[in-house]
């Protein structure tokens, strides 16, 4: 279970239930947050808005909630907004808005995100950064790198360009601190690798030097000068052979990268012969180089490694192939991370999640699903999923058998007491359930215990395991992490992955 849906989970839990039980529940809850104090260092603190717009902890922001006299709490599921990605994907990344939860009063009806925010990573501010980069002798050349590094990351999550002589403006602004909190060690070591290829010694003013430090390596300080050479766009043959005869070793490499065709049986061997294929290559498409393009860019990098030189690339070519002699230096000035300067950690760190009002907040009638009817909507999605899961062999498609068994009449939760996993566990041995999907229940057993000590029933405990058992969405190695050669079967797993996450969040939402 993702964090944030905990803290949903409980703070729902605490608005609904009586007094003594929401007394019972901040302090079990006070064991792992800090409740009492926003942005308390070395914490992960819990807070709200509060009347007059004011910032206020978490105890207090619950005891006003309830002094309001709530005579609704309903959450709502509005997807990843900010966010171009499909939701499934988004859900990956911290910062995408999932749920809003809606309060209805006598007075007022509120709307809350609940939003997370973090302390520095450095000591360093970005205003000792600005200073920083004025005291060098050639600032001027590296405030033109660190705008281009700026827009490099605008114009990935689509930000607007930022003009040269507005980059330090734009570093002080609320966009733009956010930005340097993100980049900071790497626009910081991209500034040493620019004062290297200058020439030039970084200068650290004595006021700013304990925010700097140079880690010691205990390993070999040998490193290797590699060589870069990729395309920039689909090349066709006659741009590939342009680019093999700018060579000043071309005579040679010709033959090596023949004799690399040939073993990789290309089917440029069997158009022409070792002393043709060079013409036949410059007849070729960008749709025929693919592959061999591969080998021409591996076979000039190892021979310039060997010669101590860099590839030659025409101006003719520059929209073709890179990088160009400052991005090669530069490739090879991020391994030398030897002597280098890092920056210092900040020593409080703090973490902040925070239920932020949503102001104007409307939802279009009829927009609210009962839990039966989200229930129903889910339980078909899921037996779609576990179907095709079951079908390609994935190795989640247990995940989804998982929570189709917790939903089951035959699975007895016992009120969720501490004898219920041993009473499950000859069942699921019977089911043929793996060592693995025996952990995975136990670890998410913990949130459905916490919630039947909140307050809640033993058959909506029961739905919430079956939700948190197949939670499969999310970065590097989860079910957003496959893909599957047969176009039909790649369209059916995106299809069903949209489906099953917008139903299980619908549902978690109507449980809440």
């Amino acid at each position: 279970m993702f964090e944030s849906d905990y803290i949903l989970l409980y703070t729902s839990g605490l608005i609904s239930s009586d007094d003594l039980k929401s007394k019972e529940n901040l302090e079990a809850l006070s064991l792992s947050y800090e409740i009492e104090e926003l942005r308390k260092p070395n914490s992960i603190s819990l807070g709200g808005r509060g009347p007059h717009s004011m910032e206020i902890n978490y105890v207090d922001w619950i005891r006003w909630l309830r002094n309001q006299g709530i005579q609704k709490l309903r959450f709502h599921y509005v997807g990843s907004n900010g966010t171009k990605l499909p939701a499934h994907i988004a859900t990956a990344f911290q910062g995408a808005v999932e749920f809003i939860m809606e309060i209805i009063t006598p007075e007022q009806n509120i709307a809350f995100t609940l939003i997370s925010n973090e302390g520095p990573r450095y000591e360093l501010r970005v205003d000792q950064f600005l200073e920083l980069i004025n005291h060098q002798s050639k600032k001027d050349s590296i405030w033109i790198r660190i705008n281009e590094l700026i827009n490099e990351s605008n114009q990935l999550n689509d930000r607007p360009e930022v003009l040269l002589d507005q980059t330090s403006n734009y570093l002080l602004s609320k966009e733009g601190v956010s930005l340097f909190e993100y980049l900071a060690d790497n626009l910081f070591n991209e500034i040493q690798i620019e004062c290297n290829i200058l020439g030039l010694v970084l200068q650290i003013p004595n006021h700013l030097k304990s925010f700097f430090f140079k880690p010691e390596y205990h390993f070999t300080s040998h490193f290797n000068d590699h060589v870069y050479l990729y395309d920039l766009r689909k090349v066709t043959g006659a741009e590939l052979n342009a680019l093999i005869q700018a060579q000043p070793f071309a005579e040679k490499l010709i033959p090596i990268i023949w004799k690399e065709c040939k073993q990789q049986n290309l089917s440029i061997v069997t158009l022409a012969t070792e002393h043709n294929w060079i013409s036949a290559l410059q007849k070729m498409s960008s749709v025929e180089t693919d592959g061999l393009n591969q080998i021409v860019y591996q076979s000039i990098i190892k021979t310039c490694e060997e010669e101590n030189r860099f590839p030659t690339i025409p101006d003719a070519l520059k929209e073709c192939f890179g990088p160009d002699e400052i991005g090669q230096k530069r490739a090879r000035e991020r391994g030398h991370y030897q002597n280098k300067w890092q920056l210092v950690p900040n020593q409080n760190p703090w973490r902040l999640l925070f239920f932020e009002t949503i102001a104007n907040f409307h939802l279009a009638k009829n927009t609210v699903s009962s839990s039966n009817e989200t229930q129903k909507h889910f339980l078909d999605e899921l037996n779609a999923i576990a179907v095709f899961a079951e079908k390609v062999k994935s190795p989640f498609s247990e995940a989804f058998r998982l929570a189709q068994f917790i939903l089951n009449k035959e699975f007895i939760v016992y009120d969720f007491v501490d004898t219920t996993l041993e009473m499950i566990a000859p069942l699921m041995k019977q089911m043929h359930f793996s060592q693995n999907a025996e952990t995975v229940l136990k670890k998410n057993f913990y949130y459905a215990e916490k919630m039947k000590q909140i307050g809640w029933s033993t058959e909506k405990c029961k739905e919430l395991l079956a939700l948190t058992c197949c939670e499969v969405f999310g970065g590097m190695g989860s079910w957003n992490d496959q893909s599957f050669d047969n176009d039909l079967d790649q369209q059916t797993y995106e299809e069903l992955s949209a489906r099953f996450f917008k139903s299980k969040k619908e549902y978690f939402a109507s449980l809440l």
